[in-house]
């Protein structure tokens, strides 16, 4: 029997090879703004979440809402996280601007790590 040899993709290229989705790969932090856009335009954004250099996980940010009330307005960002128990959450922009940085908060420890690297559609 011959053995077959498994070839490894990225996300890139499946998207581009099986499903013909062009991206564009950003290594800098993901902003209330981009989620905004992306979302608007119906794409959501493929995301990793590195805690250290050699250890992380992927999300899919899926959408995001505004609560504003008077002057004050927050922003919550919608993902889908293979780590939680339903697969998805709500994560809260700690700050009011729209162009604060999103951080993934670990359900474990608390701790909260920029999203550094993503995917667009």
């Amino acid at each position: 029997m011959k053995k077959r040899i498994a070839k490894l993709l990225t996300l890139k290229q499946i998207l581009s090879d099986k499903y013909n989705l062009s991206t564009s790969t950003n290594s800098f932090a993901l902003k209330m703004s981009d989620v905004q856009r992306n979302i608007k335009a119906n794409n959501p954004i493929a995301s990793y979440v590195s805690y250290n250099l050699i250890s992380g996980h992927f999300i899919v940010v899926r959408g995001y809402s505004v609560n504003s009330v008077s002057a004050s307005t927050t922003y919550f960002v919608y993902i889908m996280d293979p780590l939680y128990s339903s697969g998805c959450r709500t994560l809260e922009v700690s700050a009011k601007a729209i162009d604060k940085e999103i951080q993934y908060s670990a359900l474990s420890s608390g701790n909260k790590y920029n999203i550094t690297k993503y995917l667009e559609l």
